[in-house]
């Protein structure tokens, strides 16, 4: 019996569970957040398998083979396709033309085209599809604990279970007081009033130990996504000017949203630059 709680994920689920063995090999594809690693989990549960997450270099996945042979239950080794090198897939590759007796694995990308083709084309694929609202809000409620009417409250800053939780351990109520407040006040400030933002956010080395700032990732991906729903809500009401505003704050916003997920650009300066760029519309 597979007591694990997986929100949404219905078509996945029922999939899995169609399954007579557990495959050789599964990619699971999806963002980070997205609960990939909660489905690997269910899988292990379901068929009653001991699950192993390893690393994702050559050497890491080399070791598959030898501490396999030892098995006399099934394992799933999990990995991370994140930063993989092509010398460690293609080992991979080799291990799954002819996997040892009792090993699984589970290779986690954000799309399929992090893997190589050979290696697609001999998995099983599940692809984590996107939470809708009411799931968001199970997931609130019955995994999180907060109240029903929070819970619609704070539904509206993502649809990333994994972000969720994260918030959550640090201060949910404070990223949407924040992400609200910006939200009301960004059109009517200069850019110089706008710098008060930065002091919110870890955008320092010095930043990253202070609990009471918020990443600066998830609050851009937050107010991107609170004010893609007030778009949605007002669409019918907004003249031209102000689609085209909306279209240039979606634009910038996103931009901002992956060179703050690049490790290579500068928050700090990324975070300036978005802030310019929002309060000079017109």
């Amino acid at each position: 019996m597979n007591s694990l709680k997986v929100i949404g994920q219905t078509a996945n689920k029922e999939t899995i569970e169609a399954w007579h063995k557990i495959p050789n090999f599964m990619i699971i594809e999806g963002e980070s957040g997205s609960g990939r690693k909660t489905m690997s989990t269910f899988i292990a549960k379901h068929f009653n398998a001991d699950i192993v997450p390893i690393g994702n270099k050559v050497d890491d996945v080399r070791e598959i083979i030898e501490d396999a042979r030892q098995l006399t239950f099934p394992r799933i080794y999990l990995l991370d396709s994140n930063g993989m090198r092509v010398g460690a897939k293609n080992t991979l590759l080799k291990i799954t033309e002819e996997p040892p007796h009792n090993c699984h694995i589970i290779l986690l990308v954000h799309t399929v085209n992090d893997a190589l083709p050979t290696l697609v084309s001999r998995c099983k694929l599940l692809t984590m599809l996107p939470y809708t609202k009411e799931e968001v809000e199970d997931y609130l409620v019955d995994v999180l604990g907060y109240k029903e009417k929070d819970a619609l409250t704070y539904s509206k800053l993502t649809n990333s279970l994994g972000n969720l939780r994260t918030m959550h351990h640090q201060d949910l109520p404070r990223y949407y007081e924040k992400c609200t407040y910006f939200l009301d006040n960004i059109w009517n400030v200069s850019f110089g009033n706008s710098l008060n933002i930065v002091n919110w956010l870890r955008v320092k080395k010095a930043d990253e130990e202070k609990e009471e700032k918020l990443d600066a990732s998830l609050f851009v991906q937050c107010v991107l996504n609170m004010f893609h729903q007030d778009c949605l809500a007002d669409y019918e009401t907004f003249t031209a000017n102000q689609l085209s505003q909306n279209s240039i704050f979606i634009k910038s916003t996103s931009t901002c949203s992956t060179k703050l997920q690049n490790p290579l650009q500068t928050k700090e300066v990324t975070i300036h630059e978005w802030l310019r760029e929002l309060s000079s519309i017109e």
